[in-house]
């Protein structure tokens, strides 16, 4: 199991981090780092299936309280992402850029 706290944490400058207060962001490419070891990246033969890896990663944000955000990036708005965490209540927002 990942422990949340041995992930990299985004820091976001200004303007990005307007509307953000209160609220980690860390990288999916980190959590895949932790999850899979660089091999998910080096050796796709190994790389467990894409629904495998995403029914993991959501329940592990279920179970660390986590909120998930992803969106192309023309639409990827690091403001969105903690109005939405906060209006569920978490204070963490795992994200992804679909681009």
């Amino acid at each position: 199991m990942i422990n949340i706290k041995d992930l990299k944490v985004t820091e976001l400058a200004w303007p990005t981090n307007l509307g953000c207060e209160g609220i980690t962001f860390i990288n999916v490419v980190d959590y895949l780092d932790a999850a899979y070891g660089s091999e998910y990246y080096t050796d796709p033969s190994s790389r467990p299936s894409y629904d495998e890896v995403s029914n993991d990663m959501l329940q592990w944000c279920l179970d660390n309280d986590v909120h998930y955000y992803g969106a192309q990036r023309e639409n990827f708005l690091f403001f969105t992402a903690a109005e939405q965490a906060i209006k569920r209540g978490k204070k963490t927002v795992l994200f992804e850029d679909f681009s």
